[in-house]
């Protein structure tokens, strides 16, 4: 194997370590009050509507492109 592969796997793996560093960092960090929980919970339970929207779409869309290449490209 070549040694630009084994740094890319050296450097994924460090990467992956920071990020779980700073995530249980954050995570120590207290909240804030209570109006930012509040914010907070609205910016969160809005995200989440926003992503379950656009998942139906996703899904409906790779539904209809895996139709297509069955039906087109499959025969």
């Amino acid at each position: 194997m070549s040694i630009l592969i084994y740094a890319a796997i050296v450097v994924s793996l460090v990467a992956l370590l920071f990020g779980l560093l700073k995530r249980s960092e954050v995570s120590l960090m207290p909240r804030g009050n209570k109006k930012m929980v509040e914010i907070s919970n609205l910016i969160h339970n809005g995200a989440l509507t926003f992503l379950h929207a656009e998942y139906k779409i996703l899904a409906l869309f790779i539904a209809v492109v895996a139709l297509l290449l069955f039906f087109f490209i499959g025969s």
